[in-house]
């Protein structure tokens, strides 16, 4: 790794989880990135808003 901006790790249990650092390795400035924040708010509004009401996202298989 010599460079991230931003790094997260997505599933069931920890959702959108941001990762700061990896071993020594600091990602970005140590902070949630813009893109991180976006997917987090993206995710909560889809699960524990108004949207996960509405199934616009969802796809019947």
């Amino acid at each position: 790794m010599s460079s991230l901006d931003e790094l997260i790790v997505a599933g069931t249990g920890n959702e959108v989880m941001p990762v700061a650092q990896a071993g020594d390795f600091t990602i970005g400035n140590g902070k949630p990135g813009k893109i991180t924040r976006m997917l987090q708010r993206r995710f909560f509004e889809m699960t524990y808003s108004a949207l996960a009401d509405d199934n616009w996202w969802k796809d019947t298989i």
